[in-house]
């Protein structure tokens, strides 16, 4: 048999045996190496998905991962093809998403020669991936069996550790033409697994037992931290909390709203640390905190007992305090904790902190009333518009901090991209998230981010719901207005102002656009917009600096209303 009927006998194993393992959406960057993994992927009866832009489709493929909860695999050329993939690697690999990555390559041969388009990808993603799979180039003399079996340990080992493999596959030519016929003998050695829709082996994971804490907590002083979860395990959660009568200080990303919110604006304040620092019991889900301000109280804090319950073996936290860590279902183990509990508590131990939030929070937002549209009063509107079932991407750097701080809207699923923490492929894996689903979808990114990213907007161009892409222009990274670093050097170096806006690049790509500086317009902006299946992108037009100094006001009010504990 031809060296080509060889290489789809290849391609069609691999992927087949993915799908077999749950890949349902393979997502396809253009290339010439991996044309024999294009056209095997169109057999298979998986959701194909293609960009011309291997770094955002990456990114696609990333948020496609973390909505549906579930393998992705991506098929790129070879040479700096790959190269693209690795920001998306690396939030994956702090994330868990799992990522399957198909990379053709040159065949040995080939490699450190001068050949055109070959490098060296092997180990090319270093420890950013889980576990690699070094394919040779395909042969009859290596058994179809292994290379199956190759392909299940892999992505079982992937079970066992969510986040991206690495699949390399040197192809030798021809890589085109010919009838679209397979290698009949070869394929024969593992008739069993052709004639069959199971994977070639099965590999099963026993379900853990959760530990449990031994006491109830019930007359203790705890609090409860929760980070980044999944829209399931929200009521869970808040019914443990319930009945252990404990406050809940919820990162935006938790999607929890309650009396506690917008801590990093009263967890300096003297008399509110001095109150919650009675707690003596942490209880934390998930991890990747926004908060600088809650991270340094926890690590600040003389705990008794700290639990962290997260579905990641990855360590969460960055202050290093003894703890028992316990990798499980969140929804599992918070409903099987709140069983062993009394029914819901009458009274919380934190009180007298509430009393004192309440009063904050009313001024607070008596402030941002009489403010002007800027980064907090277009979170602060959004909690007014209706968007109970729309799902939110928050973006990175000072509109993660400002939703953090200020957002109290109770929306459906919420995404981010919190390990890297980046702000380059946003827009890429707002798409990816936003496949799954049917609801509305919006994005609140910075107008560098969106710079960042402005091919991904071709991924944009659907009519079949309401998408919006708010960008908060402050022209330039307004983030770096709170470092203080030498103010001579901080706009050229650090802000980087632009002087652009985005009508023009929406129009490119044939998305809506509407521009609006104030509130008002601000809020019908997005009221039509969520009544339009297309894309919307919502310009919103900020001053310069206002952030860093609304900021240093709103501090201060509190301070003058709350006081300390020498008043």
């Amino acid at each position: 048999m031809s060296q080509l009927t060889v290489n789809r006998s290849w391609a069609l194993l691999v992927l087949t045996e993915l799908q077999r393992l749950g890949v349902e959406h393979v997502c396809i960057a253009p290339g010439s190496r991996s044309t024999l993994l294009t056209e095997q992927a169109q057999q298979l009866n998986c959701s194909l998905h293609t960009h011309f832009d291997e770094r955002g489709l990456c990114f696609y493929a990333l948020g496609l991962s973390k909505a549906s909860q579930s393998p992705v695999a991506l098929i790129v050329t070879s040479g700096t093809a790959v190269a693209n993939l690795l920001p998306a690697v690396v939030e994956a690999g702090l994330t868990g998403e799992r990522l399957v990555l198909i990379t053709a390559d040159r065949p040995e041969s080939l490699i450190d020669c001068g050949a055109n388009q070959a490098i060296q990808q092997q180990g090319i993603f270093s420890t950013h991936v889980v576990a690699t799979l070094n394919l040779p180039a395909a042969s009859t003399d290596i058994p179809a069996s292994w290379l199956l079996s190759s392909v299940d340990q892999l992505v079982y080992k992937q079970r066992l550790m969510p986040g991206p493999v690495h699949i390399n596959m040197p192809f030798r030519e021809p890589l085109y033409g010919g009838e679209q016929t397979l290698d009949h003998d070869y394929m024969h050695t593992v008739d069993g697994w052709t004639k069959s829709d199971g994977c070639y082996l099965q590999r099963l994971i026993n379900t853990d037992i959760y530990a449990l804490p031994e006491s109830d907590f019930s007359d203790q002083r705890g609090v409860i931290i929760v980070g980044q979860i999944t829209m399931q395990d929200r009521e869970n959660i808040i019914l443990l909390s319930e009945r252990l009568g404990w406050p809940v200080l919820a990162d935006s990303q938790s999607g929890i709203v309650n009396q506690f919110g917008g801590y990093d604006l009263w967890l300096d304040n003297p008399k509110a640390n001095e109150l919650l620092s009675r707690a003596t019991v942490l209880l934390q889900f998930g991890g990747r905190v926004i908060s600088k301000r809650l991270l340094a109280f926890v690590a600040a804090q003389s705990w008794q007992q700290y639990w962290l319950v997260a579905e990641s073996e990855q360590r969460l936290d960055s202050s290093h305090r003894q703890l028992v860590q316990i990798k499980a279902n969140i929804a599992q183990w918070a409903s099987a904790y709140s069983c062993r509990l009394a029914a819901q508590s009458s009274a919380s131990w934190a009180d007298d902190l509430a009393v004192m939030l309440l009063v904050i929070r009313c001024h607070v937002a008596e402030f941002l009333a009489s403010e002007k549209l800027n980064e907090a009063t277009i979170v602060s509107s959004l909690n007014n518009l209706s968007v109970e079932q729309t799902n939110v991407f928050i973006g990175n750097s000072l509109m993660a901090r400002m939703l953090d701080i200020f957002s109290s809207f109770h929306s459906g699923h919420i995404y981010s991209n919190r390990g890297a923490s980046g702000i380059d492929g946003l827009v890429a894996t707002f798409a990816g998230c936003a496949v799954p689903s049917e609801q509305p979808m919006l994005l609140v990114i910075g107008d560098t981010a969106l710079l960042h990213d402005l091919n991904s907007m071709a991924l944009l161009q659907q009519k079949n719901r309401p998408l919006i892409v708010l960008v908060v222009n402050n022209n330039g990274g307004a983030i770096f207005d709170f470092l203080p670093v030498n103010e001579a050097n901080k706009k050229q170096y650090y802000q980087m102002p632009h002087g652009l806006n985005f009508y023009h690049a929406a129009s490119m790509f044939g998305l809506c656009y509407r521009q609006v500086d104030e509130k008002n317009s601000f809020e019908e902006a997005v009221t039509s917009a969520l009544g339009r299946n297309q894309t919307t992108v919502i310009e919103a037009v900020v001053p310069e600096h206002g952030a860093v100094v609304m900021m240093q006001r709103l501090r201060q009010k509190i301070a003058d209303l709350v006081g300390s504990d020498d008043d």
